[in-house]
């Protein structure tokens, strides 16, 4: 975030060669400053880029800044009301004075001397031609000097062609015309070179050029020693002006190209050349023609290939143009591409998961924790639910008739209402499986995890099956009546109570189970049992001589006395025939109460006289004998591991229930006689 321009605290930026202190630079504009950012990588990264390490020298801290020197505009983020500046997210700085490159000063151009053109010479019959105008500037000698012998006198004559300001193309001109009109003149092979000066046209020029051509055929043909004609010195009057000359150019019928000279006005004759010196300039002419007609083809040539070369550029533009447009169509179908392959990641990693849950289903299945799997082991299904045989496990769930679904069960909810009833999906497991699931709690006392591990389900479901089971169990079991009647206990009575208390109702006796300490003073208080100096719940069986139970009480507090609670539990209003005994412990002082309502009651005799008389002692085993049966009873309701830890406060709601369920459950397994007779 950008800083307060009113900040008194001194900024700098920490970027290397950055000279940059306070919220304005030299030219008094506003400078932001930004602090490092937190995230770790975006961190790494901007150091990388002001090119610092975190050491003993530098070190990030809130008053660490980078100044926005440092960063480009479209690092920041657009359309901000307040007028601040902001970076743009993941932004690194990347201005800096280290990145520009310094380049050296450039090196004045050197000084050159411009061109110089050169000269066509002839050399032993060899010509140079650097020029195409080569013939023209030979044409524009300013002077010549012709030197010539007669009769072994030497004679020299210098003539001097004073040109006048007439520019180059004319000068040529009346050149090559003053060339023709010498040759035409001699018929014995004398050339004549004439020369002319511009000067005012008239009459008397004429007669002077003739008078001139006149005087140069009368002379003899001199040859001096070097074998070159020679021309007679002109007097003054020989020089004339000539009005005009005929400078136009005709072609004879043969093609072979004549002059028609055409001297233009004021020119006079100053100089003769000689033949030679014509026909070497002709030879020059002639190379120069060549060689203008070569680089006229060379040019030509050149147009070619400039054109071939065009069609060749925009060919190439052609297929450039399409090559962008292949280009630009690959694009489209990379994107295509990338996104069908995103496509396709993602349906494979679905396609992994759901592999992956259909193994997980597999090898749960083929683990499937269920009645089932111990439908042929009877020791197996009355070590998970103390029943004897899955015969005895499905006779008692058509006893409860929790329905195909469960529909008959009610579900168990905090409100109890029909729309928590029927709220939530329907449940994975089957009412056999559920009721299964509770004999397991009951029976191994398993913890609720470890329940949702075996049978594949939340923990919650577990809690949620087990407290509605409970409660639907103990309402069908609590129709069943347990105390029987005076027959059906004589029938089934064993031969030793038959013997030797052959009035014996039922056999009462007290236990005790563990449960977690109230926060409450009260509750901790009241369930602290003396005899077993820690929390319990105190319940109450009775038995009936074969060992059958037939009462059961709901458990009391560990602190109430036994008396107490036999006149809390309602045993008192069962209905005793008269005559009927109760045998119990000593602890059972009850006698007064028995004897409302015609019952005996037979305990082992308590020390009276510091010592036990032998009737005394007699008595004390025989009851001890008899009072066993019920001692296994309970070691089988321990058996019910559920009890084996303390019992937890969140389920003291349903403890009663669990208590009854576990007892009455007892009933359904061997009985006790016959087992003590193998």
């Amino acid at each position: 975030p950008p800083l307060d321009s009113t900040r008194t605290v001194p900024l700098h930026c920490c970027v290397p060669l950055c000279k940059q202190r306070g919220v304005r630079d030299d030219h008094g504009n506003k400078v932001s400053f930004f602090a490092f950012p937190s995230n770790p990588v975006l961190r790494r990264k901007w150091l990388i880029a002001i090119k610092r390490d975190e050491g003993k020298h530098f070190t990030i801290s809130k008053f660490t800044k980078v100044c926005s020197a440092h960063f480009q505009e479209k690092d920041y983020l657009s359309n901000i009301a307040c007028g601040h500046r902001f970076l743009k997210q993941d932004t690194v700085p990347s201005v800096f004075a280290f990145n520009v490159a310094k380049r050296p000063p450039r090196k004045a151009p050197l000084q050159r001397m411009p061109p110089t053109p050169k000269i066509p010479t002839a050399e032993k019959g060899a010509t140079d031609y650097t020029s195409a105008d080569g013939v023209a500037s030979k044409a524009k000698t300013s002077a010549t000097t012709v030197n010539e012998s007669v009769d072994g006198n030497l004679t020299s004559y210098d003539v001097a062609v004073e040109g006048s300001s007439a520019d180059e193309n004319r000068g040529d001109a009346m050149v090559d015309d003053t060339m023709n009109a010498a040759v035409d003149s001699d018929e014995n092979e004398t050339s004549y070179a004439v020369s002319v000066e511009e000067s005012a046209p008239d009459e008397n020029t004429r007669d002077m050029i003739d008078n001139t051509v006149n005087a140069a055929a009368d002379i003899d043909n001199a040859v001096n020693e070097d074998g070159t004609e020679i021309i007679t010195n002109t007097t003054a009057a020989s020089v004339a002006t000539c009005d005009s000359l005929m400078a136009d150019d005709a072609t004879d019928m043969d093609g072979t190209e004549t002059f028609a000279t055409n001297l233009p006005t004021d020119y006079t004759i100053v100089e003769l050349v000689p033949i030679t010196e014509l026909r070497r300039l002709e030879e020059q002419a002639a190379s120069q023609a060549q060689v203008i007609k070569n680089l006229q083809i060379q040019l030509n040539r050149c147009k070619d290939q400039l054109t071939q070369a065009e069609d060749t550029l925009h060919h190439a533009q052609a297929e450039l143009q399409a090559a962008l447009a292949k280009c630009s169509s690959l694009e489209k179908h990379e994107a295509e591409l990338k996104e069908t392959k995103h496509a396709l990641c993602k349906c494979r990693r679905e396609l992994e998961l759901a592999l992956q849950q259909c193994k997980t289903l597999e090898a749960k299945s083929s683990r499937r924790f269920c009645i089932d799997c111990f439908k042929d082991s009877p020791a197996d299904v009355l070590f998970y639910t103390g029943l004897p045989s899955h015969d005895h496990f499905m006779r008692l769930l058509r006893f409860l008739d929790p329905g195909e679904d469960g529909e008959n069960v009610k579900v168990w909810s905090t409100t109890y209402s029909d729309k928590a009833r029927k709220a939530g999906r329907r449940s994975i497991l089957s009412p056999a499986e559920q009721f299964f699931l509770l004999l397991v709690r009951l029976r191994l006392g398993l913890f609720e995890r470890d329940l949702a591990y075996r049978f594949r389900v939340s923990k919650a479901t577990v809690s949620k099956v087990c407290i509605t089971w409970i409660s639907y169990v103990y309402l069908h079991l609590g129709q069943l009546h347990l105390w029987l009647p005076r027959e059906a206990v004589d029938d089934a009575m064993p031969p030793a109570f038959k013997d030797r208390y052959p009035t014996t109702r039922v056999i009462l006796d007290a236990t005790e189970v563990k449960c977690e300490a109230s926060s409450s003073l009260v509750l901790q208080s009241a369930t602290f049992s003396p005899y077993k100096s820690t929390n319990t719940f105190k319940g109450l069986i009775g038995i009936s001589p074969d060992g059958t139970v037939t009462f059961i009480s709901e458990p009391f507090t560990g602190s109430m006395s036994d008396k107490e609670c036999v006149e809390k539990s309602g045993f008192l209003k069962l209905p005793f025939d008269d005559g009927d005994s109760v045998m119990a412990d000593k602890g059972f002082r009850i006698e007064e109460m028995l004897k409302k309502i015609n019952v005996r009651l037979n305990i082992p005799p308590f020390l009276r006289k510091g010592y036990f008389t032998t009737e005394e002692v007699k008595e004390t085993e025989q009851i001890a004998s008899l009072r066993i049966h019920v001692e296994r009873r309970i070691q089988r309701i321990k058996n019910f591991h559920i009890f084996d830890r303390p019992v937890q406060i969140s389920l003291a709601p349903v403890v009663s229930e669990m208590w009854a369920i576990c007892v009455a459950l007892t009933n359904f397994q061997s009985p006790l006689m016959k087992a003590s007779d193998d």
